[in-house]
């Protein structure tokens, strides 16, 4: 698959209406410290998938640092 170039000589991003790259779909997944359901994650509607504490083996999204809510 080859995909459309939208770098100008100097190396900047374009962006193009007609992109196809919308992120529609598109998972990313943290390993981090956790992540505290804030107002940003949660608001209007839940974007935290799925979360898992592979160190204390809680179950609901939690951030006992601050360090993986700011990386989020």
């Amino acid at each position: 698959m080859s995909f459309p170039n939208y770098s100008s000589q100097r190396g900047e991003a374009k962006t193009s209406p007609e992109s196809l790259f919308t992120g529609r779909g598109i998972g990313i997944a943290f390993l981090d410290t956790g992540i505290s359901p804030v107002a940003d994650f949660i608001t209007p509607a839940n974007r935290i998938v799925v979360f898992r504490d592979f160190v204390n083996g809680k179950r609901g999204a939690y951030d006992d640092n601050g360090h993986g809510t700011q990386v989020a």
